[in-house]
């Protein structure tokens, strides 16, 4: 029995020498500790284009592989504010990507070439614009910092040395006996979780001081960190939400951020109706049937400030439209429209109303107005596809989704449905190019240069579409080293 545990704690040690996952760090007893030492960057071999293509192909892998928000108000609002943010970052490349993963979970992360996680729960449970705005400042404090590259080559230059520590405090273990093996083990465990945990925590630490630079940048007030810190504490009881297991939350960090708001100027409360929409909109989508029937939003009317009441009456007229609910959600989404007439958002959902009744033409009736204004608006194309396709006028869905593929040619949602309302059409060349769009997106670079092969038997006699097909199926291969299984 003493081999047994002897060796599961070898087991540990040896794989706490090479892994790399985070822990949760206790709470600080030095709430004044001083602020960190800026890393250096300009000496890492880890190149900014190396992490970039690396980037590439992680994003492909997430699409393909993790539910992701597909509503494009959502996807639209966070990228404006993520761009905004970005603006006054110290973020060198800005070829950045946010991806919102579909999950009920407090999570954000970046990751190497400029690539933004955010989960759906970390929205929902953020109070505020602030407070969402300072998780992304801080994420992209990890991106200018390249806290990627630095740490892979802090584990590159201690892997020997924890490996030595660990693999003699294995062999004194195995030779001794008693506690002595035991202890020999936990020290060296110990010394080698503190040394990775200290890095992790000025990394965070870091982090902290810029994002904070990056809010005030923004003109936003840098106390959100400490509120968003705060929020994710609220949430702290049987478990930590993950955000804290990958970015260890003591005392100190709360204090500190609180110090840097005090010592900075202040900045007028910005409009939060544009992020309480989308946060409603979210807890609309992840809501059940039950809690539909049981009265969700109804009670709008006695919220407050504004922005929140709004939101919630916005969100109210949807779920009536969802319940066949058709004058009272009209009723109450003219309501709210009325008072911010001019937000898209607002129309976008007045158009929605009507197609959630299955009445398209008057969806299209509203949103003529707002894409004459907006012609490349996103959001609004693919209302306007949608209220196409429900009217059985697939060829204006489809003029619709070839505009949004030209405008963001990354929309794997388009090329889904291109590919299906190419197939209503008897386009069946241009289902195999879009099916092969949507696999190339979602990392299956096999797949996607099979249906080109068919598209490129189907387009022989046709030497211009033929050639640009062949160029696409290079540059797919070229990406993924992938080899076309047929000649064509």
């Amino acid at each position: 029995m003493e081999f047994l545990k002897r060796s599961a704690i070898a087991l540990s040690l040896i794989t706490l020498a090479l892994g790399t996952q985070a822990q949760v760090e206790k709470p600080s007893d030095n709430p004044a500790a001083d602020l960190p030492q800026l890393g250096n960057t300009g000496t890492l071999v880890t190149s900014l284009e190396e992490e970039y293509t690396l980037g590439k192909q992680i994003v492909r892998q997430f699409r393909g592989q993790a539910p992701l928000v597909s509503d494009p108000l959502v996807i639209d609002y966070m990228n404006s504010l993520a761009f905004y943010i970005l603006r006054h970052s110290e973020v060198e490349d800005r070829r950045i990507t946010l991806l919102v993963f579909d999950l009920p979970v407090i999570n954000a992360f970046a990751a190497p070439g400029g690539i933004i996680g955010m989960y759906s729960g970390m929205i929902q449970f953020m109070e505020n614009e602030g407070q969402i705005a300072s998780i992304l400042a801080h994420e992209f404090a990890h991106l200018s910092q390249r806290h990627y590259a630095r740490n892979v080559e802090y584990n590159a230059s201690r892997t020997w040395r924890n490996l030595l520590l660990g693999l003699g405090s294995v062999l004194v273990a195995v030779s001794s006996s008693g506690d002595t093996g035991i202890a020999a083990l936990t020290a060296a465990a110990s010394t080698i979780a503190a040394d990775r945990l200290s890095f992790s925590r000025e990394n965070e630490r870091e982090a902290d001081q810029i994002g904070s630079q990056t809010l005030i940048n923004a003109k936003i007030d840098p106390d959100h960190v400490a509120q968003a810190f705060e929020q994710m504490q609220k949430a702290n009881n049987d478990a930590p939400p993950e955000y804290l297991l990958t970015h260890p939350l003591p005392t100190s960090r709360v204090n500190e951020a609180r110090l840097r708001a005090r010592q900075s100027e202040s900045f007028p409360a910005r409009d939060d109706l544009g992020f309480q929409i989308i946060r409603a909109r979210l807890q609309l989508a992840s809501s059940g049937p039950q809690a539909k029937r049981d009265g969700l939003f109804a009670n709008w009317r006695e919220l407050s400030p504004n922005s929140n009441r709004y939101a919630a009456a916005y969100a109210r007229a949807l779920l009536l439209a969802e319940l066949g609910e058709a004058e009272e959600a009209r009723r109450l989404i003219r309501w709210v429209r009325k008072r911010v007439p001019d937000r898209i958002s607002v129309l976008y959902a007045e158009a929605e109303v009507e197609v959630l009744l299955n009445k398209p033409e008057r969806a299209l009736a509203l949103l003529k107005s707002a894409l004459d204004r907006n012609p490349r608006n996103l959001p609004l194309l693919w209302l306007n596809a949608r209220a196409h396709k429900i009217a059985e006028d697939a060829t204006a869905a489809l003029r619709t989704l070839e505009l949004m593929a030209h405008i963001d040619p990354t929309q794997i949602h388009v090329w889904y449905q291109l590919a299906e309302l190419h197939g209503l059409a008897g386009n069946i060349a241009q289902v195999h190019k879009s099916r092969a769009e949507f696999f190339y997106l979602t990392g299956r670079d096999q797949q996607a240069l099979d249906h080109l092969e068919y598209a490129l038997e189907l387009a022989r006699h046709n030497f211009t579409e033929a050639e640009r097909i062949r160029e696409r199926m290079q540059e797919i291969s070229g990406e993924g080293g992938v080899r076309r299984r047929r000649g064509g």
